[in-house]
């Protein structure tokens, strides 16, 4: 496969990160460079009622990413360092395995764009807490492949793919289910892009964005689960 990807990623343990590596290498997808930037601070509240497991531990992804013989700059994603990285490769696709808001400059280095995975079906559900506001307003559950622009979930959708709910989840495993579809779109979202002109995937419009779920809304999740299994679940046949 063509060897001009670029890996966003954090360059401290994390899930999103480490999987998105090993998954790219096993599909046989060459990446050129993993951009990893620093934790920064963040300027909004974390949601309250957990979506995982505690204490599961993560590889870095520079030793990921070492082992995968990627090569490994550790750089933030707006700075002026991952622009000289940048230009001296003039990639054609980049996929995001951690960050945070691109700039608009480093999206215009990329000749057909850089793919995001997001845990909502798009353009309704925009934003943090994707899974969380599909329950609150009674939307489907699903994830969305799309090419980036500088507006938030925004661009050129390539995929959505919906998620079945089942009447005995949790927000655990209702957040493990679309995490792994989300990895399975991820390589798919890549091919399709390699395969197919930036134009043959339509603009997203509309939708709201929503920030992270405030703490009263939370309190709703809990009446609002059960309802919520009911009309959307599917059958166990297992």
């Amino acid at each position: 496969m063509a060897n001009d990807i670029v890996a966003f990623a954090y360059n401290f343990p994390h899930e999103k990160t480490e999987n998105g590596l090993i998954d790219l290498f096993l599909s046989g997808i060459d990446i050129s460079v993993v951009i990893a930037m620093d934790p920064v601070e963040l300027s909004h509240e974390s949601s309250k009622l957990p979506t995982k497991p505690k204490g599961l531990k993560y590889r870095h992804p520079a030793d990921v990413s070492s082992q995968l013989g990627y090569r490994y700059e550790v750089a933030q994603h707006d700075s002026e360092r991952c622009m000289e990285i940048l230009n001296a490769l003039d990639p054609s696709i980049g996929v995001i395995l951690g960050a945070r808001i691109l700039p608009g400059r480093v999206i215009d280095q990329f000749e057909k764009g850089i793919i995001n995975i997001h845990p909502g079906l798009l353009p309704q559900n925009r934003g943090l807490d994707a899974m969380k506001w599909a329950i609150y307003n009674n939307w489907k559950q699903g994830v969305s492949a799309h090419i980036i622009s500088e507006e938030i979930d925004s661009g050129r959708l390539i995929e959505r793919r919906e998620v079945d709910v089942y009447g005995e989840d949790t927000l655990v495993t209702l957040n493990a289910r679309l995490s792994k579809v989300r990895r399975e779109l991820l390589m798919d979202a890549v091919q399709a892009l390699m395969e197919h002109e930036v134009e043959n995937f339509p603009e997203l419009k509309d939708g709201d964005y929503h920030s992270t779920i405030p703490p009263d809304k939370e309190i709703d999740l809990f009446q609002k689960m059960g309802p919520y299994l009911c009309r959307h679940s599917q059958s166990d046949s297992n």
